[in-house]
């Protein structure tokens, strides 16, 4: 009875947990990088929990998503987007430094270099699972039914 939950999903559902579970690995990974990394570290603002928050939100919907049919599907890449556009703003810091020369966001340039990586990174695979998650958004969810072999 357990596996009754799993049976007649498709692929679009399997995709939309899969997205989901990238989005919250992704989110925690953001968190470890920044405790680690980054915090106390730079002088511009430190967004990365709002980022961590709304990354975590969008996954959980798109985790929902799988066991629930109720819109949640569409609210995880909003969600997520906005997560995303937090550290597509954190990640312009320390590639201005870069461009500039000049270690005024990150108070030296081989830090700087080390951060651009890291949210290049980020931004990357947060784009690609966001992306992926909004295109199984608008996929048809049903798995197709076979047609039945009795004929009238």
């Amino acid at each position: 009875k357990k596996m009754k939950l799993f049976k007649n999903k498709g692929f679009v559902q399997y995709a939309k947990l899969g997205c989901g579970f990238a989005l919250f690995l992704l989110s925690f990974i953001l968190l470890i990088i920044d405790k680690s990394r980054i915090a106390g570290k730079i002088s511009y603002p430190d967004d990365t929990m709002l980022a961590f928050v709304f990354l975590l939100l969008g996954s959980f919907c798109g985790i929902a998503s799988f066991f629930f049919d109720f819109g949640l599907d569409i609210l995880a890449p909003i969600l997520s987007s906005l997560g995303f556009g937090k550290i597509v703003v954190m990640a312009c810091y320390p590639i201005t430094d870069l461009v500039t020369g000049v270690g005024f966001f990150s108070n030296s340039l081989a830090f700087a270099k080390e951060l651009s990586v890291i949210y290049i990174v980020l931004v990357v695979f947060s784009f690609l699972s966001i992306l992926l998650s909004i295109v199984v958004s608008f996929r048809k969810t049903k798995k197709k039914e076979a047609p039945s072999p009795v004929k009238e």
